[in-house]
């Protein structure tokens, strides 16, 4: 298994984006346009894929191994939203 690192994304978890969105359509209805809804933490996707992993229980073993994502064709590293307006 391979898995990105020095890829930088904020992912969320499924509940807090529900509420996220409910919030969206309910309290903020005078906002419109394209959005992103993100998790407050940045991770690597390696990292991430490690959390997966550990929350499902997959022991990979020393089947692992990490690419950094430089001049990967379509590979964007770093995704992360500044979401200063949003706590405001």
């Amino acid at each position: 298994m391979v898995l990105f690192d020095y890829v930088l994304r904020q992912p969320i978890w499924v509940d807090s984006l529900s509420h996220a969105l409910c919030q969206l359509a309910t309290e903020f209805t005078d906002v419109s346009g394209t959005m992103n809804v993100v998790g407050d933490e940045v991770m690597s996707r390696a990292a991430f894929g490690l959390e997966m992993m550990k929350y499902w229980v997959i022991d990979a073993g020393e089947n692992i191994s990490f690419k950094s994502g430089v001049n990967f064709e379509g590979v964007q590293l770093d995704l992360r939203c500044h979401c200063d307006i949003a706590k405001s």
